[in-house]
C-alpha cells in the first residue's frame, strides 16, 4: 500500500474518531449551548441597544458596585482589555458611570 493511501486512511480514522468524540464531548456541547444562549440574549436585548456580553458585565457591576475594572474582569473571567471596551460602551450609553472613590483617590470604580 502506498504511503499516500496509508496517510489518507489514517486521516479518515482520525476524522471519524473526532466526530464521535465531538458528539460526546461536554466541553464542545456546553460551548455550543453557550453560543446559542448568547444569540437568544443578543436578540432579546437588541431593542435596548445592548448585547449579551454587555448585560453580563452590567449584572456584575450592579451586584458588586462600586467595582473596579480589574475586579469586573476577574469576576467575569474575561480579558481586561475586552471588559474595558464593553464597559466603555455601556458608559457612553449612560448605563454606568465612573465616580472617584473618596477613600482612594486613584480609583475610578463603576456604579449605576
Amino acid at each position: 500500500m502506498s504511503s499516500i493511501m496509508q496517510e489518507t486512511q489514517r486521516v479518515e480514522r482520525a476524522l471519524k474518531a473526532m466526530k464521535t468524540i465531538g458528539r460526546d464531548c461536554a466541553f464542545f456541547n456546553v460551548r455550543q449551548l453557550s453560543r446559542s444562549l448568547e444569540t437568544i440574549y443578543d436578540e432579546a436585548f437588541s431593542p435596548f441597544g445592548i448585547g449579551a456580553s454587555q448585560v453580563a458585565l452590567l449584572w456584575t457591576i450592579f451586584a458588586n458596585e462600586p467595582v473596579a475594572l480589574k475586579t469586573i474582569a476577574r469576576i467575569a473571567r474575561m480579558d481586561q482589555t475586552t471588559v474595558s471596551r464593553i464597559v466603555a460602551r455601556a458608559e457612553g450609553q449612560g448605563l454606568v458611570e465612573r465616580r472617584r472613590d473618596p477613600s482612594d483617590r486613584g480609583k475610578l470604580p463603576f456604579r449605576r
